[in-house]
């Protein structure tokens, strides 16, 4: 996943990796004249969004395989200055589809975070374990409570 910061700089997912890398400008010759870590330490992230709505962001959220933690962000941070601060710790997690996207409501009072279906089939027996799967879960902010 790629999402574009306030002032044009890509944040870069990279899932596997478990970091968050920060690519900034452009040569030349068409590359990016730097590239900084954000964040490390991530368990299999995907879904990057920064908070809240409008020009002054403050927080920048991620989506893990199976949280959402945010980090404090002020525009053009390259790295982050404090350790990851968990939001929701538990999303639904294990095999099938493992990554998991996030966005605000136009207003921000809400956070909805995606989560892929366990498995591709509509296997009634399959049911129970696709509980809050195959889904757009609905959260406050912070993370509080869920509708």
């Amino acid at each position: 996943m790629i999402r574009s910061a306030p002032n044009g700089d890509f944040f870069v997912a990279e899932s596997y990796a478990g970091r968050i890398k920060v690519f900034r400008g452009i040569t030349a010759r068409g590359g990016p004249e730097y590239i900084s870590v954000f964040a490390t330490g991530l368990r299999r992230l995907f879904g990057i969004a920064f908070y809240p709505p409008g020009e002054h962001k403050q927080w920048l959220y991620v989506a893990n395989t199976d949280s959402v933690v945010r980090f404090p962000y002020q525009n053009g941070d390259l790295t982050t200055h404090a350790p990851a601060i968990t939001v929701i710790d538990k999303l639904p997690a294990g095999a099938g589809h493992w990554t998991r996207d996030i966005a605000f409501s136009l207003d921000g009072t809400r956070m909805f975070v995606s989560v892929g279906s366990r498995s591709n089939v509509g296997d009634p027996r399959l049911f129970p374990i696709e509980d809050h799967r195959a889904n757009i879960l609905d959260y406050t902010v912070d993370g509080s409570s869920s509708s």
